[in-house]
């Protein structure tokens, strides 16, 4: 969290333009390339964390799928659990009743 604050920080000081403030009453040249120059710096730090965003999104995505592959498997064997348990819960209430009947007859 620090590391991104102080990279915030940066940014906002090349853009408020503090090397123009740093340079005082010196050459407008020299100070618009100073800004410029650390505006291109403030850029090419931002392009690095878009580029590492990325590249942590790409990971987190196939994670994410990996992990919804996973559960996809879970519910499957789940349900076909929960399907043999319905079934045998239905065969004991056959066997049962015919049991019943069974023993009502006699």
């Amino acid at each position: 969290m620090l590391v991104v604050e102080e990279e915030n920080a940066q940014l906002r000081r090349a853009l408020d333009g503090e090397a123009g403030r740093r340079a005082g009453d010196g050459d407008q040249k020299l100070l618009v390339a100073k800004t410029l120059g650390e505006v291109k710096e403030a850029l090419e730090l931002a392009s690095d964390k878009v580029a590492k965003a990325e590249i942590d999104n790409a990971a987190l995505r196939r994670e994410n799928n990996a992990l919804k592959k996973e559960m996809k498997e879970v519910r499957v064997k789940m349900q076909r659990q929960d399907k043999q348990l319905t079934a045998e819960r239905r065969r004991r209430r056959r066997r049962r009743a015919k049991w019943r009947d069974a023993t009502a007859r006699i």
